[in-house]
């Protein structure tokens, strides 16, 4: 190459580069500025969108757990009473069964010392 051709070379490469480069990246920066003012909106959303899918499908998960554990808690409660009840059932006719022979041998006794009151009486 010529030397005044080098010299030119030399002189756009050492003055325009720089320039033509920070124009280059100003210019890219907008771009991409502007690309993510358009498409930051739409991205956020559908990462919201699937985050609040994933949060209600967790939610339904959890509210069947919870459905779950508060049947078998609720059958253990009335499991639990109705063995109460059939205790106390029997506990009550234990005790009717016994306050029925208490009120026998009561009667019995009292016939008896009404026997032997009146023949005491009848004796002379």
């Amino acid at each position: 190459m010529d030397p005044q051709f080098e010299e030119l070379a030399q002189r756009l490469k050492n003055e325009l580069a720089p320039a033509i480069a920070d124009q280059l990246k100003s210019e890219l920066a907008t771009v991409v500025a502007d690309q993510l003012k358009i498409q930051l909106p739409t991205v956020v959303a559908d990462q919201f969108a699937a985050a609040e899918s994933r949060l209600v499908e967790e939610y339904k998960i959890h509210a069947e757990e919870m459905k779950s554990e508060v049947r078998r808690a609720a059958e253990g409660y009335g499991s639990t009473l109705e063995a109460i009840n059939r205790k106390l059932q029997e506990l009550e006719t234990k005790w009717d069964t016994r306050i029925y022979d208490h009120e026998r041998v009561l009667d019995n006794h009292n016939h008896r010392i009404t026997l032997l009151e009146e023949k005491r009486q009848t004796k002379p």
